[in-house]
């Protein structure tokens, strides 16, 4: 997803996020699996990690090479409700999908928001 958005923009940078909270930074001239920052822990991902993704994704559009964002763990288990929560909407999005389909552009506006 963060390729294809990479593939996509002027900037040659792109920003993927999954349903269950996985985010990537992408640049579009990589290996699929060779993105610049990702972000697995979901669960304990905050609000704050994703505007910091966004402003590094911004910094490598303009050649800077930031220090990548960490996420702070303590070593904790993702707990079982989250494996089943995580299956579900796996399971909804890639059901969702098209193989073989090419990206499509979408125009988001946001309303109400403050």
């Amino acid at each position: 997803l963060g390729l294809s958005a990479a593939r996509l923009a002027g900037s040659g940078i792109g920003i993927g996020i999954q349903a269950k909270g996985t985010a990537v930074i992408h640049q579009r001239d990589r290996q699929p699996h060779n993105n610049l920052e990702l972000f697995s822990n979901a669960p304990i991902t905050r609000l704050e990690h994703y505007r910091a993704l966004g402003a590094n994704a911004a910094a490598y559009a303009l050649g800077e090479m930031p220090e990548p964002i960490v996420v702070p763990q303590r070593g904790e288990a993702m707990g079982s409700r989250y494996h089943a929560r995580v299956a579900l909407i796996y399971a909804i999005e890639t059901g969702l999908t098209e193989a073989g389909a090419a990206p499509e552009e979408v125009d988001v506006v946001l309303t109400g928001a403050q």
